[in-house]
């Protein structure tokens, strides 16, 4: 168990609710009870415990909030509905991997968290939040035509980069 601050990052149509954990800039699994309850918004910050998810869940999403202790931040619905606090720990390594992606022409996932001696798991999320900001692009390589999932994802910090040549 861990007390942290939870930033709400997605709400989907069902009500099912995902985060951002403030201590390691993971994923988080939100129940709708929590969700409806707390009257959580997109951009919202509360503090809350926060649990490992079930063991087939926690490699995309590893934590899952077990309470809500109280609402830290509301954004007003007028103002950017994603969650990006400056002083944040997602925010500050979100920029970190921008930094460490910047070196590459493209690269995968795999790659730049090995050089960055970071989970691959944690980088891949940071990637992914940083590809809906528009700060980065991705493209998803398939060995062959029939495949449902990528053999896998390229990343550039723009979508320019993956036509200029040579991996760096």
């Amino acid at each position: 168990m861990q007390e942290t601050t939870v930033f709400v990052s997605h709400i989907s149509d069902q009500g099912v609710g995902f985060g951002i954990n403030a201590s390691t800039g993971e994923n988080v699994y939100i129940h709708p009870k929590f969700v409806k309850d707390n009257n959580m918004d997109v951009g919202n910050q509360f503090n809350t415990t926060v649990i490992p998810n079930s063991p087939e869940l926690r490699s995309k999403t590893p934590w899952m909030v077990m309470s809500v202790s109280g609402l830290v931040e509301k954004v007003p619905t007028t103002e950017s509905r994603k969650p990006r606090n400056s002083h944040s720990a997602a925010a500050e390594f979100d920029i970190t991997v921008l930094e460490e992606l910047r070196k590459f022409t493209f690269t995968s996932t795999m790659e730049l968290a090995a050089c960055m001696s970071e989970d691959s798991a944690k980088v891949h999320n940071s990637l992914s939040r940083l590809h809906e900001d528009g700060k980065c692009a991705r493209a998803k390589v398939f060995r062959k035509g029939d495949q449902k999932m990528a053999s896998f994802v390229l990343w550039a910090e723009d979508t320019n980069d993956f036509l200029s040549g040579d991996e760096s």
